[in-house]
């Protein structure tokens, strides 16, 4: 089955969707991506499934090495397999440097058969949600699956004297040597230099491009789990994309600092459904907090690609940029807005650049 990502589709299935799904039912899984970023090694292992499969040791990760793959994201795997030392986890020193190692495929074991996902997508963030990718998405019968493995296995065996353990130093001096910087427009631009020793921190700032769309909303007490935040059915169904095939599909979440520097991704899971047929999210940044008594909290959601959200949480008498995010709220909601009743209001990132020229969304630094 063909699958395309598409960033701006709410009914797209996400290639880390298709990897949850496959994983569901998995002994084992086995798989080769050209590039690697700390950000997917994160947001895999956000799965809850990828632990399960992890502690019986049915993890089989080779890697590129060869450009984007950096020092983090060799770092990540390292602290990965430390977690759980019974998988395995290669990079693959490319014999015939000539010609760039760049499969990206992954393939399960379960009950007999298994699933087969191949296609363009990256274990990076933009791979696994952000990026415009293709991919096939199989079931593979019993018979399938053995001759993936054999042709898997053969593969391994034939370049066996390549494939390091990723905690060689011979790894991460090789991926040192690549780096992703520079932002022209509203685009990231993906730049690789083999030739320099340094890592992905640089100036550059992430770009988030003017079009996206942005929800500012007063989140309600509702009772004692106010971290559950609720929301008006509308902006469940077109700002955060909540269909019918709600059970299917994954949110990620990202909380952003004071500083703009970033948290780490959010358990991945679905909303929460309340009686009401309506749902709720859940905020990792709320958890604990108890309710201000001297205001509403006020989340502002940057919507980075289907399913994906940058958030910041604003308190009443706790945040210096509070009382200028409520003015520009009220602003928006207009001299007749109902006192009793949330104010939310959506716009585009263009528009808040305008009115919240210092927000810490403007710093954020490059995806790890």
């Amino acid at each position: 089955m063909l699958i395309l990502q598409d960033p701006t589709n709410d009914k797209s299935t996400t290639l880390l969707e298709s990897i949850s799904e496959a994983l569901k039912s998995a002994s084992s899984l086995s798989a080769m991506f050209s590039f690697v970023s700390k950000s997917g090694v994160d947001l895999i292992t956000k799965e809850s499934n990828f632990h399960r499969v992890a502690s019986s040791g049915g993890i089989d990760l080779i890697v590129g090495v060869d450009a984007v793959t950096n020092a983090k994201a060799i770092d990540a795997l390292v602290i990965l397999h430390q977690q759980y030392p019974q998988i395995r986890i290669r990079a693959l020193m490319n014999p015939k440097p000539s010609g760039l190692f760049h499969p990206k495929f992954a393939f399960t074991e379960a009950n007999g058969g298994g699933f087969q996902i191949t296609g363009s997508g990256n274990l990076t963030e933009g791979g696994l949600l952000r990026h415009w990718e293709a991919y096939s998405f199989d079931r593979l019968d019993a018979r399938q699956l053995a001759e993936t493995k054999l042709t898997f296995d053969g593969w391994v065996g034939r370049h066996s004297a390549s494939l390091l353990r990723i905690e060689d130093p011979l790894v991460r001096d090789r991926a040192q040597k690549n780096t992703v910087s520079a932002v022209i427009g509203d685009l990231p631009t993906l730049i690789a230099h083999p030739d320099e020793d340094k890592d992905e921190d640089t100036d550059a700032e992430q770009v988030v491009s003017n079009d996206a769309r942005v929800l500012i909303a007063q989140i309600p007490k509702s009772g004692n789990r106010w971290n559950q935040a609720n929301f008006d059915i509308d902006n469940f169904r077109d700002f955060f994309g909540v269909g019918d095939d709600v059970a299917k599909r994954l949110w990620v979440f990202r909380y952003v600092n004071h500083d703009g520097t970033m948290a780490e991704y959010e358990p991945l899971r679905p909303p929460v459904p309340v009686a009401s047929d309506n749902f709720r999210f859940e905020l990792k940044a709320a958890a604990g907090q108890p309710y201000p008594t001297g205001g509403r909290p006020i989340g502002v959601f940057v919507r980075m690609a289907a399913r994906l959200y940058f958030y910041r949480l604003l308190m009443p008498n706790d945040d210096p940029q509070f009382s200028h995010v409520l003015a520009l709220l009220r602003a928006k909601a207009g001299q007749f807005h109902r006192p009793d009743r949330m104010m939310r209001e959506r716009m585009t990132v263009g528009e808040l650049k305008t009115l919240w020229p210092d927000s810490p969304f403007w710093k954020l630094p490059p995806i790890d």
